[in-house]
Formats: structure tokens, C-alpha cells, sequence
């Protein structure tokens, strides 16, 4: 809740408060008047009473708002919270007597109250009148201070959230870098023809890695792009005859997702699987359409040079669909001997 919504609450309760505390009786047409206008603006006293009692109201409300409530109530102890809840009471009921029943009898020479009347009595109606402003002031004050407290209950779990996505996308920028220098040192070592332009490929998806990546979303264009170089690069380095089929098919290519989120699985394909199997090709799809992406890979398991170091990829993007699309993403894994198979739909 802003500071303006908090002010003009406020405000309005104000407006109401005022025009009801003023409203007066006239018995001669029986019917309720302003003191402000009227037969009843006649009687002077009856407007003097009003800006009195509205005085002190504010001095009270404010009084507990600021002080009362956050010292006492807000302690959530029953203890503190009764002494509070008497205290402005008090206050109100002797604020109340001293200036409109020693004061202006001081001054003026006439009080609110028929002296007569017990102090009993003046204790119990003033409670009432009490109520009038101490109850709304409780009552505001906790309804501001909860929407506040589940905005900020809100926000920090955004914040959380948003580190915990940042320091995913900080393992994936790494895990990219050293299997690439991996195939790049594998290049040179071989003396390839192909290592200066895999440097060349290689500072291109750096660019991407580096900025692109630092947004929140990035168009799919974009990460169909990057996929299709990370793809080349890793071709380079692969001998023999590279059996691989791309199908795209989206309908809206500046539809966003986040930065490099199916990268893990086409990672995954290289690192565990092969793509020179003339009767097994690695085949990767993707497919947008309206609000909905499915990318599936299916690619023939490398048994023979299977990496055995346990890599991070799709445990960190189980994570981070987790937090981008909960309750909107399913994914599905399915493994031979021979073939792994992945899908993967969300709900944009």
C-alpha cells in the first residue's frame, strides 16, 4: 500500500467521522441537522462541542496509531495489549474531561455534562465515544500494516526466487565454457583446420552467454539461434558424418522465454549421446504454438565413450522450470540402453 493510498484512507475517514459527530438532532422538526448550517448553527455551542470533540479524536487516533498500537498492541502480548487498549481509553476519557469539563468552565463558565451526574456515568459514555475513534485507528492500522507486511513477504520472496534463478544461470555459463574449451583444446590438439573457426563460433555464443543471458527473458528466436551454433561448434569436433534433424515450427518467434533453458538437453545429447548413427540421427524439435512450447530430443546413447562425470544440466533446469513455471511444465524422460529420450511442454 503507497503512501498516497495510506493518506487518502485517511482522509475519507476523516470526511465520515466529522460530518456524522456533527450531525444534531432537532427536536422542534424532528429531523437530523448539520451543526454547521441550519436552525441547529444557531446554536453556537453546538458547533464549538463539535470542533472540540473532533480535536480531540485526531489527537487521540494519531496518538494511538504512532505510539499505543506499535508500543502495546503490536507486542502480541495479552498483558501489554490490555494496558494499551485501557491506556488510550484513559486518555481520551481524561483529555476529554479536562477540557470540556474543567476548561471551559474555567473560561466560559459552562461544561458538556449536567455536574449532577455521577462520574460513573461520564466514565461509561465516554468509553463509547471513545470507541468512536480509538476502534478505527486499530482497525487501520492493522489493515495497512498487513497489506504491507504481505507486500514485503511478497517481495522477499521475488528477491529469493531471483537469486536462487541467477545462481542457476551462474552454473549453466560455466558448465557451457568448460565442455567448449573441451572441444576446442580437442581441435587444436588434433591440429584441425577447424579450430580457429570454433574460436570464432565460440566468442559469437560468448556474446550471448554474457549479455543476452543477463535478461530475464530473451526472444525464442534468439535461443533457437543459439542452440543451432552451440550445435555447429559441437559438429566441428565430431569426425565422420554428423546425422542430426532440427524441426521448428513456432508461431510467434519473439515469443519470451528465459535465456538458456533448453541449452542443457542439447548439451546432454553430445556430451552422453552420438549423432553419427545413419540409423539413429539426434533428432531435436521444437514447436510454439499459441501459449504452449514442447521441445523433445531423442538422440542414441554412446555406450562405448559414455562421459562419466555427473554433469549439472538437467538437475539445474528441473530447478529453474520449477521456479519460472510452477504448475505450468511437465517433463518427460525416458532412457534405454540404446536411446534417451526427453520432452519437455510448458505453458507460457
Amino acid at each position: 500500500m503507497t503512501k498516497k493510498q495510506i493518506i487518502i484512507i485517511h482522509i475519507l475517514f476523516w470526511v465520515v467521522f466529522i460530518i456524522r459527530s456533527s450531525m444534531y438532532f432537532n427536536y422542534d422538526n424532528l429531523q437530523f441537522e448539520l451543526t454547521f448550517w441550519g436552525e441547529a448553527a444557531e446554536k453556537k455551542v453546538f458547533r464549538f462541542y463539535t470542533f472540540v470533540f473532533a480535536g480531540l479524536s485526531m489527537v487521540v487516533f494519531y496518538l494511538n496509531y504512532f505510539y499505543v498500537i506499535p508500543t502495546f498492541i503490536g507486542s502480541k502480548k495479552f498483558g501489554r495489549i490490555l494496558f494499551g487498549v485501557l491506556l488510550i481509553f484513559a486518555i481520551f476519557i481524561g483529555l476529554r474531561y479536562f477540557v470540556e469539563e474543567y476548561l471551559l468552565n474555567v473560561l466560559y463558565g459552562f461544561t458538556n455534562y449536567n455536574p449532577i451526574l455521577p462520574t460513573s456515568f461520564y466514565i461509561f459514555d465516554n468509553l463509547y465515544f471513545a470507541s468512536l475513534s480509538i476502534i478505527p485507528s486499530i482497525t487501520i492500522w492493522f489493515i495497512v500494516h498487513f497489506v504491507q507486511s504481505q507486500k514485503e513477504k511478497t517481495e522477499v520472496i521475488a528477491l529469493k526466487t531471483e537469486a536462487e534463478i541467477n545462481f542457476l544461470k551462474s552454473q549453466v555459463n560455466p558448465h557451457f565454457i568448460f565442455n567448449t574449451m573441451n572441444n576446442i583444446y580437442y581441435l587444436v590438439y588434433q591440429k584441425s583446420d577447424l579450430a580457429l573457426p570454433a574460436i570464432e563460433k565460440l566468442s559469437q555464443l560468448m556474446r550471448y552467454v554474457t549479455y543476452d543471458s543477463q535478461e530475464k527473458t530473451v526472444a525464442l528466436s534468439a535461443e533457437i539461434a543459439y542452440i543451432e551454433s552451440y550445435i555447429e561448434l559441437e559438429c566441428m569436433r565430431i569426425e565422420g558424418q554428423k546425422h542430426i534433424v532440427f524441426n521448428k515450427d513456432v508461431e510467434q518467434p519473439l515469443t519470451q522465454i528465459p535465456p538458456l533453458l533448453l541449452l542443457p538437453f542439447v548439451e546432454n545429447a553430445f556430451k552422453h549421446g552420438k549423432v553419427t548413427d545413419v540409423n539413429q540421427p539426434y533428432i531435436l524439435s521444437i514447436v510454439q504454438k499459441k501459449n504452449t512450447l514442447v521441445f523433445e530430443s531423442t538422440n542414441a546413447v554412446n555406450t562405448y565413450q559414455k562421459d562419466q562425470q555427473k554433469g549439472i544440466g538437467v538437475a539445474n533446469i528441473e530447478k529453474r522450470l520449477a521456479l519460472y513455471f510452477p504448475n505450468r511444465h511437465q517433463i518427460t524422460i525416458q532412457q534405454t540402453e540404446s536411446t534417451y529420450f526427453c520432452k519437455l511442454t510448458i505453458e507460457l
